[in-house]
């Protein structure tokens, strides 16, 4: 791939949630092309390792996924090019690069954590925006890519009581990690969608 000799310090943006189906996968994807549509280098992981969609949503056929980087990656360590491992995906003026979920169930089980930060720090180098997709879990890698990244969207929707206490508890625990204010963005998602649930009600939950 031409274009990545110049190395480039930039922003992670991680899409979060303690709640399922909640738009992480369909967000990450729109802001991607945007991002791309305004002429920046973007690229989008899929750490959705087991379940991940993006692949699907954009109808890519990836010759490469995060199991083959990694493997490359114990093969040749820092020397490999990570960006040779990434899917471009286009759609009239917008070019941006998809580095993909494992396809096999047990890939994904066994990819290291390390390593998926890792992989990353890396791809930060190349490219002006690195956007993450991510399961629904505390797990030990997405507190990493917390940690990592420089904005967090924490997304929610307000049309399914579990869904909010599932907000709730995941908003507690980023507030107890005592992270700057400015990193963590709340985002509503489907927010003209009809509900029963009244807003100021979860605003005042959520705080």
């Amino acid at each position: 791939m031409d274009g990545f000799t110049q190395e480039i310090n930039g922003v992670v943006i991680t899409y979060f949630s303690t709640a399922s189906a909640v738009g992480k996968t369909l967000i990450s994807i729109n802001m991607a092309a945007e991002l791309a549509r305004q002429g920046k280098k973007v690229c989008l992981i899929d750490f959705d390792l087991q379940f991940g969609d993006i692949s699907n949503y954009l109808q890519l056929l990836p010759r490469h996924t995060v199991y083959d980087l990694q493997q490359a990656r114990k093969m040749q360590g820092s020397s490999v090019r990570a960006e040779e491992y990434l899917t471009p995906y286009t759609y009239h003026n917008v070019l941006f690069y998809v580095l993909a979920a494992p396809q096999k169930l047990e890939e994904a089980y066994n990819i290291d954590d390390d390593e998926a930060i890792a992989m990353v720090r890396q791809l930060q180098k190349k490219f002006d925006y690195v956007l993450v997709d991510t399961t629904s879990t505390f797990s030990k890698l997405n507190l990493e890519l917390l940690n990592l990244s420089t904005i967090v969207s924490f997304l929610g929707i307000v049309d399914f009581i579990p869904t909010i206490k599932n907000m709730k508890i995941g908003m507690d625990v980023l507030r107890s990690l005592n992270y700057d204010s400015n990193k963590i963005r709340l985002v509503l998602n489907r927010g003209d969608a009809q509900t029963f649930i009244p807003m100021k009600d979860v605003e005042a939950l959520l705080g």
